[in-house]
């Protein structure tokens, strides 16, 4: 598997003024309301402070507007229509049985402009990347070469370098960050997670070690602590050492949210008996709520339940699948 993660140069500040309302008129929106978006765009002007002094009216003809509550939306329509445009193939999470049953793939994961593209190798990714590349210049996109980078998943063919059409060459990431949870290795996102978690844990040691009920302690360790912590977890494989350190992890958070320092002891059942379960059982859980959340037949939901079907190397015959998690909470 190749994962090619694209960012893109000044990526609210570069986009065509003039690709607007083609790509409104693409995802079928009125012409009326696309003229009141446009006249927002007519004739702009700009001025740039130096010290105490402003410099001369310029005028603007690229990029949405700062600070204007719609300007997300349309970048996020003009990002969509790009992605469309790019006609990404994807990893194929589900190889075609029949015509009943045909193969499922998985181009991108996108959160407005952080991109992910998935493919099954280097290959591809540089096929993908070229077609994205090109759909993106049309509306005034450019992929920046020295912050996109790429993760090789598996065995690659020989030449697995991956380049823009421009002919600059992209990183190759071994453990890349997307969206705040480590991508490739399992042990050092959760050791990141834990770190993340106690970072919040101390900055609201204040109110945990304050004369607070032991109630709203709890409350505030759910509501700001364990969201932490639990970030991104959910597609994490949990072997049994894993879920034990989570679980160890995740108590003593809860102790000393709560006020709990050596020599004084809670056990595990009194945390219980507060509401505090172990932290792989909140994390089934999650997976559950997400898989409900998405259609049987889409590619979410195929990767979802996705069984695995390589072959199984030495420590991995108690991994935990969602599969099997999914079950065990019937």
């Amino acid at each position: 598997m190749s994962i090619t993660f694209i960012d893109f140069e000044k990526a609210f500040d570069s986009i065509s003024r003039s690709a607007i309302p083609q790509c409104l008129q693409y995802h079928g929106v009125p012409d009326s309301i696309i003229k009141a978006i446009m006249d927002l765009y007519e004739d702009t002007s700009a001025r740039t402070r130096t010290g105490p002094d402003l410099s001369e009216p310029f005028s603007t003809t690229s990029g949405v507007l700062q600070g204007d509550t719609l300007a997300p939306f349309l970048f996020v329509v003009i990002l969509d229509a790009v992605l469309r445009d790019a006609h990404l193939s994807g990893y194929t999470v589900r190889r075609r049985r029949s015509s009943r049953f045909p193969a499922v793939a998985l181009p991108f994961l996108a959160f407005a402009d952080d991109i992910a593209l998935l493919n099954n190798n280097s290959l591809e990714s540089q096929n993908a990347l070229s077609r994205l590349y090109q759909s993106a210049n049309k509306v005034g996109l450019k992929i920046n070469a020295k912050k996109t980078q790429v993760v090789n998943i598996g065995p690659q063919p020989p030449t697995s370098l991956i380049t823009l059409p421009s002919g600059e060459t992209l990183v190759e990431n071994r453990n890349f960050t997307y969206l705040g949870g480590k991508v490739a290795d399992s042990d050092s996102a959760i050791a990141s997670r834990k770190t993340a978690a106690w970072t919040a844990a101390f900055k609201l040691s204040s109110l945990f070690h304050s004369a607070a009920s032991t109630s709203t302690k709890i409350q505030l360790f759910k509501s700001a602590v364990e969201p932490v912590l639990f970030y991104s977890l959910e597609a994490i494989a949990l072997t049994p050492s894993r879920q034990a350190k989570l679980d160890q992890s995740h108590r003593a958070l809860a102790r000393f949210a709560i006020g709990v320092h050596y020599p004084n002891i809670v056990s595990n059942r009194a945390l219980k008996e507060l509401g505090i379960h172990d932290a792989s059982l909140s994390l089934a859980k999650r997976r559950k709520r997400l898989l409900a959340c998405v259609t049987p037949d889409s590619a979410l939901s195929v990767v979802l339940r996705h069984p695995p079907t390589e072959r199984l190397r030495r420590g991995m015959s108690h991994l935990h699948t969602l599969r099997t998690e999914f079950v065990s909470l019937k």
